[in-house]
């Protein structure tokens, strides 16, 4: 069979397992127990974790600027993330395969082998480019998640094979 015929049917096959995925995961009200009161967050803007660990709670995190995530856990960082809530705008000034692959412009972006924890935490994206969870270049399964909304385009994206979401 030819090679980009191959691609091609694998690329789809992908779409349709992700569109199905999506389509569980609403029906079944994933997300909908999420009870973070926005009044009594303080807004924290957006949250780099740079080889370090860090627990962080009760915040609201945002990012409006263009290619800019609102959170973004690098270079070994480990983040536990509670109660919170994440919102992104700004849509990418980037070419598309920076936001589609390599996750710039999402709402969290996990690389460099970072790791995210997060629970009971709502993330909002409404811009071009805004993908909701995004892991790429990590080494192992390191993001695990529980009682987590996705709104807008939130989609949980893997990209370079070796990334990893899980909820």
């Amino acid at each position: 069979m030819n090679k980009k015929i191959l691609i091609a049917i694998m690329a789809i096959i992908i779409i349709i397992c992700a569109g199905a995925f999506a389509l569980i995961n609403m029906q079944s009200g994933n997300g909908a127990s999420i009870n973070v009161d926005a009044n009594a967050l303080e807004d924290k803007g957006n949250l780099v974790v740079d080889s370090e660990e860090i627990s962080a709670d009760n915040g609201l995190y945002s990012s409006s600027s263009s290619d800019e995530n609102a959170v973004l856990g690098k270079n070994n960082g480990v983040l536990k993330l509670a109660n919170s809530i994440i919102n992104k705008t700004g849509d990418t000034a980037s070419t598309g395969d920076d936001a589609d692959f390599y996750g710039i412009n999402s709402a969290i972006l996990v690389n460099t082998n970072g790791s995210l924890d997060i629970s009971n935490v709502k993330i909002s994206t409404n811009s071009k480019g805004s993908n909701g969870i995004f892991v790429t270049n990590a080494e192992s399964s390191g993001s695990s998640s529980s009682n987590v909304a996705l709104d807008g385009n939130g989609l949980a994206e893997s990209s370079s094979g070796s990334g990893s979401y899980s909820s």
